[in-house]
């Protein structure tokens, strides 16, 4: 089951960081095997071991609502939604702010902390098992108008 939290320690390389990180398992559910498969077509960072998600292939959209943070993960028609391990029959709900985007994930959790970091760090890796060599997805904040 996916789980999110946003708060310092997360991130082994910057445990001083504070970070909002969600973790999935790639064999989970729907929405986890989605983004599992979106991180095959990310850009790879290997100097600071992370991979980008390109702005046209997806994004999150993030809000927090006294102590609840919620994290939906959005997929835009590329490469990685016409991927067949995706079946966008699975994923009926779109983005408010971009019609052509599907929701594939959607995570909620609770917190102290009163602000969200711009960008959204994906583990394939429960939270509590990360290690240095845990390479995080990373999924930019939805596009502006």
């Amino acid at each position: 089951m996916a789980e999110v939290a946003l708060r310092d320690g997360l991130d082994p390389k910057h445990p001083e960081r504070v970070v909002l990180a969600v973790a999935i398992d790639p064999e989970g559910s729907a929405g986890e095997r989605a983004v599992a498969v979106m991180g095959d077509y990310c850009f790879p960072d290997e100097e600071q071991g992370l991979g980008h998600i390109l702005a046209t292939d997806g994004f999150t959209e993030c809000h927090l609502d006294d102590g609840v943070v919620t994290v939906d993960i959005m997929l835009y028609p590329s490469p990685a939604r016409a991927d067949p391990r995706i079946d966008e029959a699975d994923f009926p709900d779109r983005s408010t702010r971009e019609p052509l985007a599907i929701r594939v994930l959607r995570v909620t959790g609770t917190t102290t902390r009163h602000e969200l970091p711009e960008e959204t760090l994906v583990y394939l890796t429960p939270l509590t098992n990360l290690t240095e060599d845990d390479e995080p997805l990373v999924f930019a904040p939805a596009p502006e108008h």
